[in-house]
């Protein structure tokens, strides 16, 4: 027989973070992205038309960490570059 395994409360303070904050979201027609400022992650997901209902799902998910991203500066650096050079329309690969 199975052994029955019952769901315990968790803490306020040990809830993800994504349960603890609202996140603040911007979305394109293949990509949202969610900052929980709080938390210091960003997350970026792909979205994907799902074919049945025609409407946008969620597909795969990366998090960037706060932490990690300014502890390591050429990281950072190389985002900052990258968003900078973006938005002045300075660097197209299309």
């Amino acid at each position: 027989m199975a052994k029955i395994v019952r769901a315990r409360k968790v803490p306020p303070s040990f809830a993800p973070y994504w349960e603890k904050e609202e996140p603040e979201i911007a979305e394109s027609d293949r990509v949202r992205v969610s900052y929980f400022a709080k938390a210091g992650k960003l997350q970026a997901t792909l979205l994907y038309l799902d074919e049945e209902g025609g409407e946008k799902r969620p597909g795969k998910t990366v998090v960037l960490d706060r932490k990690d991203i300014t502890s390591h500066p050429e990281v950072a650096e190389l985002f900052v570059r990258a968003f900078t050079e973006w938005l002045a329309g300075g660097v197209w690969y299309d």
